[in-house]
């Protein structure tokens, strides 16, 4: 009987470090996969004014959010932030926020310079997207983002 006794200590003594080792392994793991899940992600937020209308990551799927501009002034103005994970500083090169009809054809485009820091501001006067909504005769445009980036064309909204 002690000779079980000394069998079953010693299987359960080599036994336990390996376990708490590979639970250990398992919980490091599972932290630096949701640290890690989201660096590397393209963010974007939308504003009238300074009212944020949507923020969204890329990461999760892209519902194609509606700017509703028809209680908007001609005056205002819609202000947009595209933070890129691969660009220095998060803010891409000759960025463009371009407008499209529902056929995909460009309708107009603004070019912004390459934003430093904080100071990444993409400014469109919702006048002009007034505009653009009335000469399409009210059919669905759609707000893209461009840059000389990876990044090409990212869907941002719908007018």
């Amino acid at each position: 009987m002690l000779f079980f006794t000394k069998l079953f200590y010693m299987k359960h003594r080599t036994c336990k470090p390996n376990f708490v080792k590979a639970f250990l392994l398992a919980i490091v793991s599972s932290i630096v996969m949701v640290v890690s899940a989201n660096t590397g992600v393209d963010t974007y937020s939308i504003y009238l004014n300074n009212k944020l209308l949507f923020k969204q990551s890329m990461d999760k799927p892209l519902p194609l959010q509606s700017l509703r501009l028809d209680k908007a002034e001609p005056n205002d103005k819609l202000i947009i932030y595209y933070n890129q994970c691969n660009a220095p500083d998060k803010v891409g090169k000759g960025r463009s926020i371009i407008v499209k009809d529902a056929e995909g054809k460009k309708i107009k485009e603004w070019k912004f310079g390459d934003g430093k820091g904080s100071d990444n501001a993409m400014i469109i006067p919702v006048g002009e997207l007034i505009g653009l909504q009335k000469k399409s005769g009210g059919s669905t445009l759609v707000l893209f983002y461009n840059a000389e980036n990876p990044v090409k064309e990212q869907i941002l909204a719908r007018l």
